[in-house]
């Protein structure tokens, strides 16, 4: 489902039967506009890491970020313009934060996976493959069985 807004953004739209997803639904191939407009576009997105918000839950951790905070803030200087102003408090917040808090590593998603899935996984798609291969050779048979029979009613 789309809303009416962004239905610009979609070429196509296709059923595809092949990929398995263990699920009674199938896939849909989505063809989007390469070129998305400009109000789709989001500027000066800082994507590089997230803060470890763990090391704020340790109240040794969250005490010293404070501190650090604190110290940074006291050493600003005063009477200046609101941009530099809050350019400055916007610095000493992510300085005290990258000395203390640190950002957070990428983590493992799926710590469980492991080669005995991925095999169990490899062999269910084989198997799948196999059957959905001798369906269409069933299929084929029969369609051709079809023929046979009305050629020789016709003779």
């Amino acid at each position: 489902m789309i809303s009416n807004e962004k239905k610009e953004l979609i070429e196509g739209v296709r059923t595809m039967r092949g990929p398995n997803t263990d699920s009674d639904h199938y896939s849909l191939k989505i063809t989007l506009n390469r070129k998305l407009p400009k109000i789709y576009i989001k500027k000066n997105r800082d994507c590089t890491g997230m803060w470890n918000k763990s090391n704020l839950k340790n109240p040794i951790k969250f005490l010293e970020y404070r501190r650090a905070l604190y110290a940074k803030l006291s050493k600003q200087t005063q009477h200046q313009g609101v941009e530099q102003e809050w350019e400055q408090i916007r610095t000493a917040i992510t300085e005290a934060a990258n000395e203390v808090i640190q950002k957070q590593g990428k983590k493992q998603r799926n710590e469980w996976w492991d080669k005995d899935c991925h095999l169990a996984i490899r062999r269910k798609n084989d198997a799948r493959r196999m059957w959905l291969q001798h369906k269409l050779e069933r299929v084929a048979n029969g369609i051709i069985r079809k023929e046979m029979k009305q050629i020789e009613c016709a003779h």
